[in-house]
């Protein structure tokens, strides 16, 4: 089976891609793939969930979606493996090691601008599910929180069992969240209205 590329979207004809709504992260990233790549997109909303989309795509009403790479292990392992499935762009910060051939959306972008603007929304990838405690609990229970996390995320069977599932496990400390978080709040508000008018209907 051939290799899809971004070129291929930038110039062939309109690919079809399923999404759930149009404020869902699997309709706003593919739309700024269109809006700074040029990448020829339709979108179809109103599918319940990703694996509505999978379903779909299996029945030939759209051709692929935008969804987090663990959807695809957990859901869709097999038929990834097997070459039925094919990640054509990333949109996280970095290159996840399971796709070392599949460029970034940063990277691809033209300008400064743009590359800035997606790593803004990249930001977003890099902590899915990040834990919060109000800003009044003591530094101790703070820390030992913290000591139990990292822990269990370096706990054999745990890990054990995620693999199994086809979850990935690639955690962030809480310092790393901080960090992350301090990045968030440097970003400079011109750019983050710019992204929030390509992101506009």
């Amino acid at each position: 089976m051939g290799k899809v590329r971004l070129a291929d979207l930038q110039k062939g004809p309109e690919a079809i891609l399923g999404a759930t709504s149009p404020t869902a992260d699997n309709y706003l990233t593919p739309l700024m793939a269109q809006r700074l790549l040029g990448a020829r997109i339709k979108l179809v909303t109103g599918y319940q969930a990703v694996n509505d989309i999978f379903v779909a795509a299996e029945r030939g009403e759209v051709q692929g979606n935008s969804t987090p790479f663990s959807s695809i292990m957990v859901g869709k392992r097999d038929e990834f493996r097997a070459g039925h499935i094919r990640v054509v762009l990333q949109f996280g910060s970095d290159r996840l090691k399971e796709l070392p051939n599949v460029p970034t959306a940063i990277e691809l972008a033209g300008s400064e601008r743009d590359k800035d603007l997606f790593r803004i929304w990249a930001l977003k990838f890099n902590a899915a599910y990040p834990i919060g405690l109000p800003p009044e609990v003591p530094k101790a229970r703070v820390d030992a929180l913290r000591q139990a996390f990292d822990s269990t995320m370096r706990d054999a069977a745990f890990v054990e069992l995620a693999q199994r599932i086809g979850l990935d496990i690639t955690p962030m400390s809480g310092i790393e969240i901080e960090r992350s978080l301090g990045d968030l709040e440097k970003i400079d508000e011109a750019r983050i209205r710019e992204l929030r008018d390509v992101l506009a209907p």
